[in-house]
């Protein structure tokens, strides 16, 4: 099997292509949120940046919670 040489031209490309990815991810995540939150009533809230991002934070931080996978020893 013959091995593919990269260059460093072929990897700076591939992380702006990775970059590109990951920026149209975040964006399509951010707009599924923000359609969530218009759906829950958000929009029609007066409520102050600093209150959102507060309730935001403390959402986020239940959720890394219950995601984290407790460790176990294996014999």
């Amino acid at each position: 099997m013959v091995r593919q040489i990269r260059t460093v031209a072929d990897i700076n490309t591939e992380i702006v292509k990775l970059k590109q990815q990951r920026a149209a991810v975040v964006d399509a995540r951010a707009n599924h949120i923000a359609r969530i939150a218009k759906r829950a009533g958000l929009a029609d809230l007066n409520v102050s940046d600093v209150e959102l991002l507060e309730a935001f934070e403390t959402v986020a931080a239940r959720f890394h919670r219950t995601a984290e996978v407790p460790k176990t020893e294996t014999y």
